[in-house]
């Protein structure tokens, strides 16, 4: 259970990045918006990697899946860069992120049955079906 909150922790604030992304959207050029985006991201990291060495004492060794890690960065770089050009093309708050976040949540559940191997519950094709049901009532017309 103790990685339910770090679940609300994110919850809260990709909220927080969309509504802001969504109020800044008009405002500033794509660089501009990618550039503070990475560069407020990369001062966190390394505020974070400096308390990883400095007070938890944990050493620093270079990863050894570095190429999935760069992979895993290019894909957020992606995935985030488009999130906000739908947002700056119109794409409602509501009914745009709920897409987003339902199609994340879908292919995830996919890949972690088919690929890793976890189990396939009642619970969790019951729970794509609806997520999938939402999905087309959203976008009826």
């Amino acid at each position: 259970m103790s990685w339910i909150w770090l679940g609300l922790v994110n919850i809260v604030f990709l909220s927080l990045y969309n509504y802001l992304t969504k109020l800044v959207s008009k405002d500033l050029l794509a660089s501009v918006r990618l550039t503070v985006f990475f560069c407020v991201g990369l001062v966190i990291a390394a505020v974070w990697l400096a308390y990883d060495v400095f007070i938890r004492k944990q050493a620093v060794t270079m990863p050894s899946n570095l190429v999935l890690i760069i992979v895993m960065s290019i894909s957020f770089v992606i995935g985030m860069s488009a999130l906000q050009e739908m947002l700056i093309r119109g794409a409602p708050l509501s009914s745009g992120i709920l897409f987003v976040r339902i199609g994340n949540i879908l292919l995830a559940m996919i890949i972690g049955v088919l690929i890793l191997k976890e189990g396939l519950s009642l619970q969790l094709i019951l729970g794509a079906l609806l997520s999938i049901s939402g999905l087309v009532i959203l976008f009826l017309k």
